[in-house]
């Protein structure tokens, strides 16, 4: 779970919880890795994957509206401030 973690920018134990969440509603499934017993893979079902392909038209439309008007080097620079401000709350816990 550590790498999905930090991928997502969470803590494992966080982590941990969602994806338990995900798996009693059926949307993913976890297993031990056949090569590596230490780690554990995370996969959407079928019918996560049903859900994702639902949701994904308005997910773009709606990132589309909010990013409107808003120049490549304006979304960068949001992206560096909420990045170094996700730094900064890590850094004082």
């Amino acid at each position: 779970m550590k790498p999905l973690a930090e991928m997502l920018g969470r803590d494992a134990t966080t982590v941990s919880r969602q994806i338990s969440v995900l798996e009693k509603t059926g949307l993913v499934e976890r297993y031990q890795h056949p090569e590596d017993v230490r780690s554990t893979v995370v996969s959407a079902t079928k019918a996560g994957i049903k859900l994702v392909e639902k949701t994904l038209p308005l997910t773009i439309t709606l990132r589309t509206q909010a990013m409107k008007e808003i120049s490549s080097a304006d979304a960068n620079a949001l992206v560096r401030g909420l990045s170094q401000m996700l730094k900064n709350l890590r850094t004082d816990e």
